[in-house]
């Protein structure tokens, strides 16, 4: 099964959907949103992978992660406890 937006952009997108929000500069230009769920996977530091250190920027991305990916956002934010705590 594939699904669409795994291979995007998450700076390209962030900026896109949220002009006004400078913090967006800080997201890594290179990183998908699939590298992402990996990140989450991996239990890597999620902000690390991002590039942005802030949480609404990582709900945001969160939100978007549960349209991709067809999952819950309080799944996504365990797979982010697990690995932050």
């Amino acid at each position: 099964m594939v699904l669409n937006g795994v291979k995007m952009n998450v700076r390209d997108w962030y900026r896109n959907k949220y002009p006004s929000d400078e913090v967006g500069t800080f997201i890594n230009p290179e990183v998908t949103f699939g590298e992402l769920w990996d990140c989450l996977k991996s239990r890597k530091d999620f902000y690390d992978c991002c590039g942005a250190y802030d949480s609404l920027v990582r709900e945001r991305l969160f939100e978007k992660m549960t349209d991709i990916f067809k999952v819950s956002y309080e799944f996504i934010y365990g797979m982010w406890i697990t690995s932050h705590g």
